[in-house]
C-alpha cells in the first residue's frame, strides 16, 4: 500500500481529514490479508510535512479546553496507531518535516532519509512544546542534544538523523519507484532498504557534541543559558548563537519543554503521548500560542511580545498546573499488547 501526501497548498499539514482518512485506512491495512507493507511519501519536491495545520488548532482552542483536548485527542490516538501497527511502514522522507509531522515519520518501522532532509523542532518559536511522542526520542538522544534541539528549535540533517537512530537508512529518492514495486512483490523490507542505504557523509552535531553536553545538561533553562554565557574560545560564537535562538522563544514554552523532556526519558512512548497531549492542550490555550502563530503565519519576523517575558517570571507552580490530568477530555490509549490483539482477533474472525 502506497500513501503520497500531495496537498502543495498547506505543505501536507496535518488537519482533521487525514487523521480521520489514516486511521480508518490503518485499521483496514492491519486486518487485510493483501497489505504486506504500507509507504509513506510525499509528492511535494521539498516537504515531507510541514506538521500540524496551526489554523485548525487555533480555531480549536478558540472553543475551549474540552475542544481542543478532543482534537489532540484524535491526533494522538493515530500517532499511538501508527507505532502500534504490526506490519513494516516505510517513510520516504525528501525534504523538510517537523513539529506533528514527525509523528507520521517517527513511528513507522523503517524511516529513510532522502536528498534535502531537514528535521526541525519549531514548537518553543510557537508558543508549544515537542509534539506527536517526539519528546519521548528526544529525551533518549545522546549528550543532551534532544533538549539542545528542542529548547533552540534548531533542526538535524540526515547524516545525524541516521546516527541518531531517528532514520534507520538514508537513501536517494531516485531509488523511491524500486522500493515500492519491491515492497509490492513482498520482498523483504530490510533486505531491500539495506541494498540500497548509502553512508550519507559527515555529521554537523559531532563538533558542538561536548559543549551541547556541558549546557544543555544543566537542571534549569536558566541555568542552560548562563552555561552558554560562559563560553569561551572555539565554542563562544557559537554558544552565543544558540543563545539567541533561545532568547527569542516563549519562555513557558521552554520550560514546560524542559521540564517534559526530563520526565519523558522514564517513561515509554504511550505515557509520553498521554502527558504531551495534557500539557499541549493547555498551552494551546494561551497568549503565547496566539503571539506565537501571529509572528509564524502573518508577521514572520516581527519578535513576538510573549506573557510573561522572562523566564525568571514563571513560576514552578505555573508549570506543574499544566502538567495535571485534564479533568475532561483526557487521553486514554490501550496498552500496546492490548491494540495488537484486538487487530489480531478482528483478524482471525474474518
Amino acid at each position: 500500500m502506497h500513501v503520497n501526501m500531495a496537498r502543495v497548498a498547506d505543505r501536507n499539514a496535518i488537519d482533521g481529514a487525514v487523521v480521520a482518512t489514516l486511521s480508518d485506512a490503518i485499521d483496514e491495512w492491519a486486518r487485510s490479508a493483501d497489505v504486506y507493507a504500507v509507504v509513506v511519501s510525499s509528492g511535494l519536491s521539498n516537504v515531507f510535512c510541514i506538521g500540524s495545520d496551526l489554523p485548525r488548532l487555533s480555531s480549536g482552542a478558540a472553543l475551549g479546553l474540552d475542544a481542543i483536548a478532543e482534537m489532540l485527542a484524535a491526533d494522538y490516538r493515530l500517532f499511538w496507531q501508527i507505532d502500534c501497527f504490526t506490519k513494516p511502514i516505510v517513510s520516504l522522507i525528501h525534504g523538510s518535516v517537523a513539529g506533528a509531522g514527525l509523528g507520521l515519520a517517527l513511528h513507522g518501522t523503517h524511516r529513510v532519509a532522502q536528498e534535502g532532509f531537514a528535521l526541525s523542532v519549531p514548537e518553543v518559536s510557537l508558543g508549544m512544546v515537542p509534539q506527536a511522542g517526539f519528546a519521548y526520542w528526544l529525551s533518549r538522544l545522546p549528550s543532551y542534544v534532544g533538549m539542545y534541539l528542542a529548547l533552540s528549535g534548531r533542526g538535524l540533517g540526515r547524516a545525524d538523523a541516521l546516527a541518531y537512530g531517528l532514520m534507520t537508512h538514508t537513501i536517494d529518492a531516485r531509488y523511491s519507484h524500486d522500493i515500492q514495486r519491491q515492497l509490492a512483490d513482498a520482498q523483504p523490507v530490510d533486505p531491500v532498504l539495506d541494498a540500497l542505504h548509502r553512508d550519507p557523509g559527515p555529521r554537523d552535531v559531532d563538533y558542538f557534541a561536548p559543549v551541547i553536553a556541558r549546557c544543555f545538561s544543566a537542571d534549569s533553562v536558566e541555568e542552560i543559558v548562563a552555561r552558554l554565557n560562559r563560553e569561551r574560545g572555539q565554542t563562544q560564537l557559537w554558544a552565543e548563537g544558540v543563545q539567541r535562538d533561545i532568547a527569542r522563544h516563549s519562555p513557558l514554552s521552554l520550560k514546560v519543554t524542559h521540564r517534559l523532556l526530563r520526565q519523558c526519558v522514564s517513561l515509554d512512548l504511550r505515557q509520553s503521548l498521554v502527558i504531551t497531549h495534557r500539557v499541549l492542550a493547555r498551552l494551546l490555550m494561551s497568549t503565547d500560542f496566539q503571539v506565537g502563530l501571529k509572528a509564524a503565519l502573518i508577521e514572520r519576523e516581527r519578535a513576538p511580545q510573549w506573557a510573561p517575558g522572562g523566564l525568571r517570571r514563571i513560576s514552578e507552580q505555573m508549570i506543574d498546573q499544566l502538567f495535571e490530568p485534564l479533568e475532561r477530555g483526557a487521553l486514554t490509549l490501550p496498552e500496546r499488547v492490548a491494540m495488537q490483539r484486538g487487530r489480531a482477533r478482528q483478524v482471525s474472525e474474518r
